[in-house]
């Protein structure tokens, strides 16, 4: 893994985790290293090397201290100068809220010399946790904490993520990358628990000085065509919406015809034209699927039949091995990152569950996909059909017209 060191100009320090460290020690002498709540200091003169470096957000030296309120810990001086850990404990409510404020002070990274200006969603992350935090009681995951804020081998790339859980969601987790005006991405999900068949909220937004991507949807557990009733039970209610945005948004162009079976009928798949349309019409799109979604989330009751909850979470493990394998956010996160911090963040941030909601393989459930030799097929369609056109009717009806990709 790449180095980049993250140092504060408070105070010259620099704060990494390292991977390969374990131990967790306190010693006051010059030039010690300490490991606390995930993040590794350094005094004056040392610095990290070999390893990627993780900043948690609400990290800065000032005076020789370290406050990690993401992390629960803070670290101080000690009365004869040494470093010295400190657990900050609190009920569920105190900690959820201290991450929540953790990841979204813009000042923190700031403080830490990292000079990069706000980023293009920040606005989106801050009103996807606080309308969340307002409908349902979050908890932080333990899966943020490595990664809760990593710069890339450039030295230039931010990433801020945060993930949360209620009693109604397995995962709620958001992720950002703010590489300036050269690159911006935000992507969030949340995916329910398998007692219940909600819908996954999914926004995958991709910006660079050339391009913009979105995709914004929620996305089916069933294949709406194969199951209608699911379709009527999620979705009908909230056609008007989609159409609406569909009209402000149009259909940006092929989207391969395997990948469609996990998009519903009011799916936003489209390529704004200026980042001032995704600052305005994009985000009033995120609004008002975020608010769809947890309106259906409030309304939603669990599900004791033994074999329904096994088929949710089957589907649930079937998305997440589809988008692990073969999202292409992949081979971005790949250059940024190398290729085993890459995975690590893939199978246990961003999609979170894919090692351990089943055993399934991605050739179980994809049998197309295998190749001569046995291996998966890299190409991400082998169809090579696609939609040009937005294929669904603006009654739901799904009536597609293929074209090659």
């Amino acid at each position: 893994m790449a180095l980049v060191s993250s140092r504060c100009g408070a105070g010259g320090h620099s704060l990494c985790s390292r991977q390969a460290l374990e131990t967790n020690k306190v010693n006051g002498r010059s030039g010690s290293t300490v490991i606390v709540g995930g993040a590794l200091w350094s005094s004056i003169g040392k610095s990290c090397t070999g390893a990627a470096c993780f900043v948690p957000s609400a990290v800065c030296v000032r005076r020789g201290r370290v406050v990690c309120h993401g992390n629960a810990w803070v670290l101080r001086r000690d009365q004869k100068g040494g470093p010295r850990g400190v657990c900050l404990h609190g009920d569920k409510h105190t900690r959820a809220r201290n991450v929540e404020i953790a990841a979204l002070n813009r000042k923190d990274l700031d403080a830490c010399g990292s000079g990069v200006a706000e980023g293009l969603f920040d606005k989106f992350l801050e009103y996807a946790v606080r309308a969340v935090e307002q409908r349902a009681d979050i908890s932080p995951l333990p899966c943020q904490g490595e990664f809760q804020n990593m710069v890339a081998a450039d030295g230039q790339s931010v990433v801020k993520n945060v993930a949360f859980e209620s009693t109604k969601f397995r995962l709620f987790r958001c992720a950002t990358i703010n590489g300036g005006d050269n690159m911006q991405v935000l992507n969030v999900a949340i995916c329910a628990r398998p007692e219940y068949d909600l819908p996954i909220f999914c926004a995958d937004f991709f910006s660079t000085a050339r391009m913009n991507i979105v995709v914004l949807d929620l996305n089916p557990l069933y294949n709406t065509e194969q199951r209608p009733e699911y379709k009527e039970k999620y979705y009908s209610r909230i056609l008007p919406l989609g159409n609406k945005y569909a009209e402000l948004l149009p259909w940006g162009d092929k989207l391969t015809a395997e990948s469609i079976q996990f998009f519903s009928p009011i799916v936003l798949w489209t390529r704004p034209a200026s980042r001032e349309e995704i600052q305005e019409t994009v985000f009033r799109a995120f609004k008002d699927y975020l608010d769809a979604w947890l309106d259906m989330a409030d309304k939603a009751n669990p599900s004791n039949d033994a074999y329904e909850i096994a088929e949710n979470q089957e589907s649930h493990h079937r998305y997440l091995m589809w988008r692990a394998t073969k999202d292409p956010g992949r081979y971005l996160l790949m250059r940024l990152f190398g290729e085993p911090l890459c995975e690590r963040y893939i199978t246990e941030f961003l999609f979170n569950g894919v090692n351990t909601l089943g055993t399934k393989t991605f050739l179980d459930y994809f049998p197309e996909y295998r190749g001569v030799d046995g291996s998966i097929i890299k190409q991400r369609s082998v169809v090579g059909k696609a939609y040009a056109e937005r294929p669904w009717n603006k009654d739901g009806t799904f009536a597609p017209m293929l074209h090659e990709v």
